[in-house]
């Protein structure tokens, strides 16, 4: 099997999930798909990753 034949596979898959819900795209502003890390591995179901919160400090000036 070719690597493109793979990919292609994997992107019916992507679309397939999409309309199923399982997976739902979200879509950039020129309506292109993307998913979020977190969304593949709950429809994988994946246990989460345990995240290190770290702080945040901004200075605004106005």
């Amino acid at each position: 099997m070719s690597l493109q034949s793979t990919s292609v596979n994997q992107l019916a898959l992507l679309r397939r999930w999409d309309k199923e819900g399982r997976l739902v795209a979200k879509r950039t502003l020129s309506h292109h798909r993307y998913y979020d890390e977190s969304d593949v591995g709950q429809a994988l179901l994946l246990p989460p990753k345990n995240k290190k919160k770290t702080p945040c400090a901004t200075n605004l000036r106005i």
